[in-house]
């Protein structure tokens, strides 16, 4: 008789969330057992659950989604974006290399300005803390650049001189489930879209009614004003020169 390969066993962390329900979905047409308990089954900011959750288990794989996800509200609910972000990733990271698990944390291209040292608000930071804990854990990240429904609600303009290389949510999904199985990747690995497009121009793909769309900030000024800090111009993650493509962040990982 042949061998038969046995799917790999993946824990998501956040996964009955947007991104992670995608990936589940993903992962499960690929043949892959995905486990995807709740916020009220396991709590991944404390160390105990997280190792409750993980041991014994045969895991072969855990994917970090849990996070704060309200980018705009994080800048004045700075403690719970702290511990669903930073505290999250930390002692999960911690639980997976004690239990001897590799994980892979998905991270957000919203760091980018901290690394480069133009600041970010409280959602950028607890980000590239949560980054940095992972690193620490010998843990992977995958920055992916994308944003979703539930975040272009409540924008109120639309940043219109950046070329920012986001994907919609479920664009991104592919690439990403793709990345993460690829262990041969750097410890810190970039994806977004090859083409750079502004959020202006996301938001008139999906919603072209959009009240944001009004209120369009041409300069890095302009932002800087509205929201205390600017994005970088060339706020990409492929650098175009001379029809070459080029990972512009790996330099600073």
């Amino acid at each position: 008789d042949e061998d038969i390969d046995i799917p790999m066993k993946i824990l998501i962390t956040g996964g009955n969330g947007r991104l992670g329900k995608l990936l589940k979905e993903e992962f499960l047409e690929a043949g892959y057992t995905v486990h995807t308990p709740t916020r009220l089954e396991v709590d991944w900011s404390s160390a105990v659950e997280s190792n409750k959750a993980i041991e014994r288990k045969g895991y072969g794989l855990i994917i970090g989604c849990a996070a704060y996800t309200d980018v705009q509200k994080a800048e004045t609910d700075k403690a719970k974006c702290h511990t669903d972000t930073y505290a999250t990733a930390l002692n999960t990271a911690r639980a997976a290399k004690l239990h001897n698990v590799p994980f892979v944390y998905i991270s957000s291209d919203y760091v980018i300005p901290i690394i480069r040292g133009e600041g970010g608000g409280v959602y950028a930071q607890a980000k590239y803390r949560a980054e940095c804990a992972v690193i620490r854990e010998g843990g992977r990240i995958v920055r992916v650049a994308f944003t979703t429904e539930e975040q272009v609600r409540n924008w109120s303009f639309v940043n219109a001189y950046s070329k920012s290389n986001r994907w919609w949510v479920d664009e991104a999904v592919k690439p990403l489930m793709e990345s993460i199985k690829d262990s041969t990747l750097p410890q810190v690995h970039e994806i977004g879209p090859e083409i750079p497009v502004t959020p202006c121009d996301l938001l008139e793909k999906r919603f072209p009614d959009h009240p944001a769309l009004l209120n369009k900030v041409s300069r890095p000024e302009q932002m800087k004003e509205l929201v205390g800090y600017a994005a970088p111009s060339d706020s990409t993650f492929f650098n175009y020169r001379n029809g070459t493509k080029n990972l512009r962040w790996s330099r600073l990982t």
